[in-house]
C-alpha cells in the first residue's frame, strides 16, 4: 500500500459514508488507524510550527483500502491562541479563588474547596479559624504597607507550621486552616498551641518589633458536620474573641 502525503485542506479525501474520526494520536498510531479504515488526526511540531493531519483510507472500486490520503494545516497560530486563552482562563480562575497579597485560598476558595471535600473521600478533621488581635492598630498606626508585610509574615510562619495543610487568607485580618481527617480534639488543641508558638516571636518589619497574638476558633468535622463546619468555627471564634486576646475556643 501507498502512504501519500498532500499539502492544503482541499485535497480530496476517498472516505466512505459514515468513517469514524478518531481523537488525536501519535503520527505512527494515526497512519495505522487509517490503514484500518478510520479517519484519524495528528499533531506535529516541525520547525516551531504546529500542523494537525487528517489521514483518510483511499478505497478502490471495490471497497478495498489501497491507501492513506494525508492533508496537512498549519495550525500554529489557532494553537497559540488556545493556550493564550487558557492561560487567561487560568490566571481568572486563580485569581477568583485566592488571595492577591498572601497566595492562599481566598473566602470564596474556601468555601468551595470545603464543598469539594464533601463530595471526596478526603474530609477535614477540623476547621481551625484565626484572626489577628487588635491588628486594626498596626494599619491605623503604622499604615497598610507595615500592614500587608506583617500579614505576609503570619501566612508565612503558620503555613511552615502546618507544611502540607490547606490554608486559606479567611477576612482582612483573618485565617483558616483545614486539619486532616481523624484530628481529635486534643490533637486540636495542640494545633492551637502550634499557632500560638508560631505568632510568639516578635514581627520585625521595617524597624518595628510587633508582638502579634491571634484569637482561634474550633470545629470538629467528626462532632458536627462538613456542612456546618464553617458555621460553628466562626462561632467558636466568636466566642474565643469575647473572652479576651489570645483565646481559644471549640
Amino acid at each position: 500500500m501507498d502512504v501519500t502525503s498532500k499539502p492544503g485542506a482541499d485535497a480530496a479525501v476517498a472516505t466512505l459514508p459514515g468513517t469514524e474520526i478518531t481523537k488525536d494520536r501519535g503520527v505512527i498510531d494515526a497512519l495505522r488507524a487509517a490503514l484500518a479504515g478510520a479517519e484519524s488526526t495528528s499533531r506535529s511540531l516541525i520547525n516551531g510550527k504546529v500542523y494537525v493531519t487528517l489521514n483518510a483510507p483511499v478505497r478502490d472500486d471495490a471497497g478495498a483500502i489501497v491507501g492513506v490520503n494525508s492533508v496537512n494545516n498549519n495550525i500554529t497560530a489557532e494553537v497559540s491562541a488556545d493556550v493564550d486563552r487558557q492561560h487567561k482562563d487560568a490566571m481568572r480562575s486563580f485569581a477568583a479563588r485566592h488571595d492577591p497579597l498572601t497566595g492562599l485560598l481566598g473566602r470564596s476558595g474556601l468555601v468551595e474547596h470545603l464543598g469539594e471535600l464533601a463530595f471526596s473521600n478526603s474530609r477535614p478533621g477540623a476547621l481551625i479559624l484565626l484572626d489577628l488581635d487588635d491588628f486594626n492598630l498596626v494599619n491605623d498606626s503604622l499604615g497598610n504597607t507595615i500592614g500587608d508585610a506583617v500579614l505576609l509574615e503570619v501566612a508565612s510562619r503558620v503555613s511552615d507550621a502546618f507544611p502540607g495543610v490547606v490554608m486559606a487568607r479567611y477576612g482582612a485580618d483573618a485565617f483558616a486552616i483545614v486539619a486532616p481527617l481523624g484530628v481529635s480534639q486534643v490533637e486540636a488543641v495542640d494545633a492551637a498551641e502550634r499557632v500560638r508558638a508560631a505568632l510568639d516571636p516578635p514581627v520585625e518589619i521595617f524597624g518595628h518589633a510587633l508582638r502579634i497574638t491571634a484569637s482561634q476558633g474550633i470545629a470538629l468535622e467528626e462532632t458536627r458536620g462538613l456542612s456546618t463546619l464553617l458555621r460553628d468555627a466562626d462561632s467558636a471564634l466568636a466566642h474565643a474573641q469575647l473572652d479576651g486576646n489570645g483565646q481559644c475556643r471549640f
